[in-house]
């Protein structure tokens, strides 16, 4: 019998260990309770347009019934991570014609025929916005005037060697007119150049810090004062 009670004392000791220890206690006093750890949400990537195809005229349009000087232009972009919705924004030389949001990659957007637009996509979240490059194309129509010159097409080439950076555009005017150029480059914001009434295509070398972002914009101008911006980012390779 004393047997007996010794090992129904020693089964009911291991029984409470046992349960102290898958018991989960609540903090005292002054502690914090954990929680798992949470992936911080991340900012959305940059989205790259696509059509209307740039320095071109639009192809993808429909006719409208009653306004034949209107084209509804149809426009698409690329799908941006850690997106929520995007922010389509159509430009007349520096002025604002359409803004429009939506949680796709396409929209059709009403526009006057015989002009040059200059459009750009902003990838939308919580956390923050990227704007992507500017395109520019004319509407099919006979132009109003004379047009504004087309959004250069920028191109970066990276020296990892040197940490240095060269800038080249094209530039492109519907009417054949002669273009000069602004140019400024941002560093994280922070202006590292800033050029006005160039003559030539190309700029650099540009001393480069490796992983940061630069931001270039080159303004194109003709004879008649008209003008359009172009906008290109890219972060230095490490």
């Amino acid at each position: 019998m004393k047997l007996f009670h010794k090992k129904s004392t020693v089964l009911m000791l291991v029984l409470f260990g046992l349960l102290a220890a898958c018991t989960k206690l609540p903090p005292s006093e002054g502690e914090t309770a954990k929680t798992p750890l949470e992936e911080e949400p991340k900012s959305p990537e940059k989205a790259d347009v696509l059509v209307p195809v740039n320095g071109d005229t639009c192809s993808e349009f429909e006719n409208i019934e009653n306004e034949p000087e209107k084209a509804l232009v149809f426009f698409s972009w690329s799908l941006a991570a850690h997106t929520e919705n995007y922010l389509l924004e159509v430009f007349e030389s520096d002025t604002l014609v359409k803004s429009i949001t939506v949680d796709r990659t396409d929209t059709k957007v009403l526009l006057d025929k015989g002009k040059l637009y200059v459009w750009t996509v902003t990838s939308k979240n919580t956390v923050g916005e990227m704007k992507s490059d500017t395109f520019s194309f004319t509407t099919p129509g006979t132009p109003i005037g004379n047009f504004v010159p087309y959004t250069a097409q920028i191109t970066v080439d990276f020296d990892t060697t040197n940490s240095e950076m060269t800038i080249s555009w094209v530039g492109n005017d519907e009417d054949g007119d002669t273009l000069s150029y602004d140019l400024i480059v941002k560093e994280d914001e922070e202006t590292i150049v800033e050029q006005s009434d160039i003559t030539e295509s190309a700029f650099g070398p540009i001393a480069t810090i490796p992983g940061k972002n630069y931001l270039i914009e080159v303004v194109s101008f003709d004879s008649y004062g008209n003008y359009s911006t172009a906008r290109y980012s890219e972060a230095a390779p490490n």
